[in-house]
């Protein structure tokens, strides 16, 4: 393969002879508009044919994106990926030319490496689906200033996933001989706030292309944009809200950033910009703006379940192990029926430990079958209340975004505030606490005056009274005495707990 590059032109095809399936009006096309921008992104370039033909034309940087491993819904390139280093190839055909620049990523991650509006043309040759050509599309949509354009096979599925994403008037098309069709679509022009570009708005708004919510597209712009605005930013919002359920999620992200922007009387919604924004950004692959926004949205309505739910869209939620160690097997089916009714969670699970070895080393043996990233501490006379882990986690988010540390919940019993004796916290806090949340040389008591200083030493402790899980304790309210609370609460060992705890404050400089 000849990697000289054109001299920017005149483009010889003849120097392209790398295998592929764009053809040579294809290939021309290419290099022609590679001539009029001074960034490129290409996203899927497989060996490198069409690569070779913006590299030729741009005069500056062409931004490979590809993993080079195949796509499963095209299994003889997939299988040939298997036994070809295909990346290899690439770099052989094209790697010779100055300005490329190989990110051999997946798409999702590629474009975390990219700023809104940097790249005048963005190029996606991937996917064969409606859903993987609408995923790249709106995935990197931001990203593109001047151009964004694509190949893709030559059907009626996709050629109306394009009209619907961006509208007829929007899009054109390259109808060459071959495989698939070339297409082009401008970056939506969408409106700032300024009144004055009003009529500007009402054009661009034919451009956007969704006829399913025409006129109340329609109304919200004349309301934005009319004289006698009473709501700017409701009608933002509402705007953003209908992009969103449009798929259009670049479109949704600037409205609700312009919502934003506008200061609000009614703060009982002040969630609601950023619980747009970290659905759109999620949607779109950007994590750290969609959980920059979701937990925004936490301190404004830490009680809301739909912020904690809607963290699937962005981030997997972290798995929650209720660590339980049990004497009391009459009481456990009840107690694992509450903790199902009440969650307001999906991603947990809840280990027991009936060794009557004492409630620290139950509870650390325990944790070390435990799976989930995050541990909640419970015993067999705790009763769960409403949402209890949903708030928890929302808590863990809001105060330790990197979900290492701990946080104290409530056990429904008005004494010492500061103590944790129910908690939710993280497992990497476990190497700063000798391997293990409590220390065995206890039997009972004192292990939760231990790790609420240790971790209030270590600034990793906050408080969430609003995530209640309900003491049964004899002592405070009366709670059943039985055998288990006799003997957990003997004096005897009680005494022994105490001076052991006091000696380690000491040592432990708590």
């Amino acid at each position: 393969m000849n990697q000289q590059a054109s001299n920017k032109m005149t483009y010889d095809l003849k120097n392209n002879t790398i295998e592929g399936w764009m053809n040579d009006a294809d290939l021309m096309w290419l290099f022609k508009t590679a001539q009029e921008m001074e960034s490129i992104v290409e996203v899927g370039c497989w060996k490198g044919r069409s690569t070779h033909a913006l590299l030729s034309g741009c005069s500056g940087t062409v931004y490979a994106v590809d993993h080079f491993l195949g796509n499963p819904h095209e299994p003889i390139l997939y299988d040939e990926a298997k036994t070809e280093d295909i990346h290899k190839i690439f770099i052989k055909n094209v790697g010779g030319l100055k300005n490329l620049k190989v990110l051999k990523l997946d798409s999702a991650d590629a474009v975390l490496q990219f700023e809104d509006n940097s790249i005048d043309m963005v190029f996606i040759d991937v996917g064969i689906s409606r859903e993987e050509i609408r995923t790249e599309i709106n995935r990197w949509l931001p990203k593109a200033k001047k151009i964004i354009c694509g190949h893709n096979r030559r059907t009626n599925s996709i050629k109306r996933t394009i009209l619907e994403m961006f509208g007829e008037e929007d899009v054109g098309w390259e109808r060459n001989e071959g495989r698939g069709n070339l297409w082009i679509a401008k970056p939506p022009i969408f409106p700032s706030l300024d009144e004055t570009k009003g009529k500007e708005v009402k054009e661009s708004f034919s451009l956007q292309g969704y006829e399913s919510n025409l006129e109340e597209k329609k109304r919200l712009y004349e309301k934005v944009f009319g004289e006698n605005n009473f709501n700017h930013r409701q009608a933002l919002l509402s705007l953003s809200n209908i992009f969103l359920s449009e798929t259009n999620y670049p479109a949704a992200i600037v409205y609700a950033e312009a919502a934003l922007s506008l200061s609000s009387s009614d703060k009982s919604h002040e969630d609601e910009p950023h619980r747009l924004l970290y659905l759109a950004y999620g949607l779109t692959g950007n994590i750290a703006k969609a959980k920059e926004h979701n937990l925004k949205a936490l301190d404004y309505r830490p009680h809301n379940e739909e912020h904690i739910r809607n963290m699937k869209y962005y981030m997997p939620l972290p798995k929650v192990s209720i660590v339980m160690p049990t004497l009391r097997k009459d009481k456990i089916d009840g107690i694992i029926q509450t903790i199902k009714d009440n969650a307001g969670y999906e991603n947990y699970e809840i280990i027991l430990n009936d060794e009557p070895i004492g409630f620290p080393k139950a509870f650390n043996k325990a944790v070390e079958q435990s799976t989930g990233e995050l541990v909640i501490v419970m015993a067999d006379d705790t009763y769960p209340e409403k949402n209890f882990m949903q708030i928890a986690v929302a808590a863990m988010f809001r105060n330790y975004p990197e979900l290492d540390g701990l946080v104290k919940l409530s056990d429904g019993l008005k004494r010492r505030r500061e103590l944790a004796c129910y908690w939710i916290a993280s497992k990497k806090l476990l190497p700063f606490l000798d391997g293990k949340f409590f220390h065995e040389g206890y039997f009972h008591n004192y292990v939760d005056d231990e790790i609420t200083r240790r971790t209030q030493k270590l600034k990793k402790y906050a408080s969430e009274d609003r995530s209640v899980l309900r003491h049964d304790n004899a002592f405070v309210v009366g709670g059943e005495i039985d055998e288990v609370f006799l003997k957990v609460t003997n004096q005897e060992r009680f005494m022994e707990d105490g001076k052991l705890f006091r000696e380690r404050c000491k040592l432990l400089g708590i």
